[in-house]
């Protein structure tokens, strides 16, 4: 698996055969999440979701990849085809993908935009669920669920607001912090959040440059 972007990974393949010998990328035809999940355990996880990314890389080997509805280890039990010998082209958003994961649900926190000034933090970041890898619509996420702490001093959030939106919920954070504050180094942050789940907690930890 090659990093894509922070979730996602491109799938690089090698066959072997006594015939010939490939490495690249899959096309997507066949691909979905019955293999991603072998895959993904392969490298670690619990879970694996198939998707489709763009590659500029134009090095198809293999398309096709079908495994036994059994199989839930191995890929050498599967089936493919070489690209070469496939009837449709693939185009380069259809290079295979994969998102691997260890729980079936995820409550995923990216930062977007953040500052620290002599009297305030602020932070804005988007919240995400997704459920055995798919994402799940937030219905409602209350400002009231979210703490800032600093390993350095006491922090009390002076503004707060949340937007909830079909792809996540947007959150704004701000603040302020008691005159004479010198944090320590690295200056780090973290947002404590109750829910959107009932009973869970997460932190997300944001360190500033």
């Amino acid at each position: 698996m090659v990093a894509y972007d922070e979730d996602s990974h491109l799938l690089e393949v090698t066959y072997t055969s006594k015939s010939w010998t490939g490495h690249g990328t899959l096309c997507d035809d066949g691909w979905d999440n019955k293999e991603a999940e072998i895959i993904c355990r392969q490298n670690g996880f619990n879970y694996g979701r198939a998707i489709s990314l763009t590659s500029n890389r134009e090095d198809f080997v293999l398309t096709g990849l079908d495994c036994p509805c059994d199989e839930k280890e191995n890929l050498e039990q599967c089936s493919v085809t070489r690209y070469e010998d496939s009837e449709l082209p693939c185009l380069p958003e259809e290079t295979a993908g994969v998102r691997c994961y260890n729980e079936s649900l995820e409550v995923k926190g990216t930062f977007q935009r953040t500052s620290s000034t002599k009297k305030a933090y602020k932070l804005s970041l988007k919240i995400e669920v997704y459920k055995f890898g798919e994402p799940l619509g937030l219905t409602h996420l209350e400002s009231s669920s979210f703490a800032l702490k600093s390993p350095s001093v006491e922090l009390k959030i002076t503004k707060a607001s949340v937007r909830v939106k079909e792809d996540g919920a947007y959150v704004k954070l701000m603040a302020r912090k008691p005159k004479g504050h010198n944090p320590l180094q690295p200056d780090c942050v973290t947002v404590e959040m109750e829910g959107p789940i009932n009973g869970q907690k997460h932190e997300f930890e944001h360190c500033f440059s």
